[in-house]
Parts: structure tokens; sequence; C-alpha cells
């Protein structure tokens, strides 16, 4: 297991509430928070419905170099052929060209992708996973913080209120909500 000190990027603020922890190394050395679940743009004719699927020498995904799904990735489908890359638009630029199968981001960037492509389709493959995301509280010794913030977050998870700030997200940049895989798992699969 790898250990990154994210002290530096936050030493002097509380709390992040930036979707930029997707692309920072995420490990214990700072708490993060969220449930954005691990989505992979496909190519159309590869089969996949599982991370099984995925899991074998013939497939090539691309993915940001030390991101939390290159993580994911790392320890789940190591038989894969994994490429990263510095940023999503590199992975991205990797499967329009053909030299990946499939790439694994989160939410926004995989959907504004497939939209920009107008090929490929978004597969949460099973079992759907969470992946910490977006909100990051400094490590301290007094957890009541962390605590509070993590038990907020997660009435906001159950209300439902994620997903709805989620959709209103999509909408304002163009997309179309119904036509996007859920933020919640309980919510993959029902119409």
């Amino acid at each position: 297991m790898h250990v990154w000190n994210f002290a530096p990027v936050w030493a002097n603020a509380d709390l992040l509430a930036l979707g930029l922890l997707n692309t920072l190394k995420v490990t214990g050395a700072a708490l993060a928070f969220g449930v954005p679940l691990g989505l992979v743009l496909a190519r159309d004719d590869l089969p996949v419905k599982a991370w099984a699927d995925l899991d074998k020498p013939a497939v090539r995904i691309a993915v940001p170099q030390a991101s939390s799904m290159d993580k994911f990735l790392t320890e789940n489908v190591a038989k894969a052929q994994i490429s990263r890359f510095p940023g999503n638009a590199e992975a991205i630029a990797a499967f329009q060209a053909g030299r990946a199968d499939a790439v694994c981001l989160f939410h926004p960037p995989l959907l504004a992708a497939r939209q920009k492509l107008g090929a490929g389709k978004i597969v949460v493959p099973t079992p759907a996973q969470s992946q910490a995301s977006s909100v990051a509280v400094r490590k301290e010794a007094d957890k009541s913080w962390v605590e509070w913030v993590d038990k907020e977050i997660g009435k906001f998870y159950a209300s439902g209120q994620t997903q709805k700030w989620y959709e209103e997200f999509l909408v304002g940049f163009g997309l179309d909500p119904t036509a996007s895989p859920p933020v919640m798992k309980e919510m993959l699969g029902k119409s």
C-alpha cells in the first residue's frame, strides 16, 4: 500500500470541498468523504458488466495517475493493462485514439467525455464501488469536527440531497441527469 502525505496540500485549511481530491493521491494521510461510484467509459463492443470483465490481460484501461480511481484499479483489476496519464484529458485522449479500451474517471468528466465523443458506453461495473472524494478534513487528534462533518454528509446522502445537487450540476453542464448513472448506489438499476 502506498502512503502519501497530504499535509502540504491543506496545511492552512480545515475543510476542502473540491472534486480535485479525485486527482490527488488519496490515502489515510487525510480523511476523504463522499460516495461517487467507480465508472468506466468503455468501447461500445467491449462486454462489461462487472469489474471482473475488465480484469483481463487483453483489456487496456486509461486512468489519471495517482487518483483514487488509479488506486482502485491497481488493487482490483491488476490483470488489466492500466495506463496512467497526467490528467483526465490525457486519459480520455488515449481512449479516443483507441490506445485504451476503457477509461475510468469520476462522474462529471466521464459523462462530458461521452457526450463530446458521441461513442462508447458508460458502465457502472458490479459490484458498484464507492470512492473517497470531494470533502477532506485535516487530520487532527480531536475527532469531533471530523465526526460532525461525516454525520452531516451522511444525512445529505441518506436524504437524497447529494443526488439532487449532482443532478443540478449535470444540468448546469448541459448533461441530462436521466441519461447519467446516479451517485447513489441504492438508485442503480431503478427507473
